[in-house]
């Protein structure tokens, strides 16, 4: 029988923690009894885990060692490596399955335009003091696109009126439609280059270690 069955998350964590269980699985097993989490959900299908997990370990403020407790929100660093099936069975398939939209549409989808970048700063003497023309060029390599022109189809799709900036949920919703629209106009050879470099740029700098 499912032990948390019944248990509100917070209820379900803090009782956990009582008990002495590792605080890291019993927050994961938290979240997967949370009612549909719609403030950290993007079109409804990509869960930002962290942004959750962090409120959960707000409200059992002590009970978590506290430098564990950052590596892990602020870092993206948790305190023991978990495979896809333990993350699976401890979130649910349906949580789970909206985190790895997150992380594909959003952190993998944020990583390539980081190596892109970092691509086009290594060509010897390429765009020398134009942040814009970098970043113009980054996104053009990418998606066809400047910017600007990527924000209007953005905006336009959704039906709203164009921003001078975003909020952090509105630049994260941006990230995960580029994800969809490199998906809908990008070759399959080159989405699956594009996503294979972007997450070796992942590895070399996180070692496999962040959910």
């Amino acid at each position: 029988m499912d032990e948390g069955k019944g248990l509100r998350s917070v209820e379900y964590l803090r009782k956990s923690l009582s008990r002495g269980e590792e605080w890291y699985p019993s927050l994961l097993k938290a979240v997967s009894l949370e009612k549909p989490p719609e403030d950290y959900l993007i079109d409804n299908e990509a869960l930002d885990l962290l942004s959750l997990c962090e409120r959960l370990c707000g409200e059992v403020d002590g009970q978590i060692p506290e430098e564990e407790k950052l590596n892990f929100l602020f870092h993206g660093f948790p305190p023991q490596r978990l495979c896809g099936e333990e993350l699976k069975e401890l979130l649910g398939e349906e949580k789970y399955n909206a985190y790895l939209n997150w992380f594909y549409g959003v952190v993998v989808e944020q990583a390539l335009v980081l190596v892109t970048e970092e691509e086009l700063r290594k060509q010897k003497g390429a765009f020398q003091g134009d942040e814009k023309l970098i970043q113009d060029e980054v996104y053009r390599r990418i998606y066809g696109y400047d910017i600007n022109s990527l924000f209007l189809k953005f905006w336009e799709e959704r039906d709203s009126v164009p921003k001078n900036s975003l909020s952090l949920r509105e630049a994260n919703e941006f990230t995960y439609w580029l994800f969809k629209y490199r998906l809908r106009q990008s070759s399959k050879p080159k989405i699956a280059s594009d996503t294979k470099k972007a997450l070796e740029y992942l590895e070399r700098f996180n070692r496999g270690e962040r959910i």
